[in-house]
């Protein structure tokens, strides 16, 4: 990108700076923007570093999803890997400060937490309490980095919202752990 442009983008990025910024990514498209290296975890500190310059590391949040749940019937947020590709679980593992406790849509993040911190008997994972709601609430963006509009689960949030003849609840029972 052409230093006037990426200023210009940076520039505009930082304009929602009180924002959380959830990032979904694909590191295939997305290496074109850092230099890679033979190192792999050197790459994935490039792609962090670079989205910590766009957005003035303010409020980054990555979508930290594990499918295992409705089979394992057990979430720990602490150690349960994200399954959404190498960045989000680089991320979430190195960088994070918090994990939501939603056991399979689940997000990573730095700054303050959005809440709830503990897990209720009930919870729905696009809800009042998601982290979709809690984006929405804070006026926060969605960023695609080297991927399309088509991951965006935020969708299920909205349709939450207007609850469509197609959709279905699904119901999971099991157990999160939190803080051993």
């Amino acid at each position: 990108m052409k230093n006037g442009l990426k200023d210009c983008f940076v520039e505009k990025l930082r304009s929602f700076s009180s924002s959380p910024i959830f990032i979904h990514s694909d590191l295939f498209l997305s290496n074109q923007f850092i230099t890679p290296s033979s190192d792999r975890k050197k790459t994935l500190d490039r792609h962090i570093s670079l989205l910590y310059e766009l957005f003035d590391n303010n409020k980054i949040w990555f979508p930290s999803f594990n499918y295992q749940f409705p089979v394992s019937k057990i979430f720990n947020p602490l150690i349960d890997k994200c399954e959404l590709g190498p960045l989000p679980e680089y991320f979430r593992s190195s960088y994070s400060e918090w994990r939501t406790p939603d056991p399979v849509f689940s997000a990573a993040g730095i700054d303050k937490h959005p809440g709830p911190l503990t897990p209720k008997k009930e919870m729905e994972a696009f809800g009042l309490d998601s982290i979709f709601s809690k984006l929405h609430a804070q006026n926060g963006l969605l960023f695609f980095y080297g991927i399309g509009f088509s991951v965006a689960t935020i969708i299920h949030y909205v349709e939450s919202l207007v609850t469509p003849l197609y959709r279905y609840d699904k119901f999971f029972n099991g157990t999160i752990i939190m803080n051993n």
